[in-house]
């Protein structure tokens, strides 16, 4: 995993806030991990 990511120890921490399931609108959802990584990339980077 790069830098700008979840640690493993702060994953694990907030894992049962994250909600998730297992049927979304585009398909399954899978990695809720990756998604919240993705968040906190657009909010480090300011992107749209």
């Amino acid at each position: 995993m790069d830098c700008d990511g979840l640690r493993d120890d702060h994953w694990e921490r907030i894992r049962g806030f994250v909600s998730g399931g297992t049927k979304g609108k585009r398909g399954p959802r899978t990695n809720n991990r990756l998604f919240l990584d993705a968040l906190l990339w657009m909010a480090r980077s300011g992107g749209r």
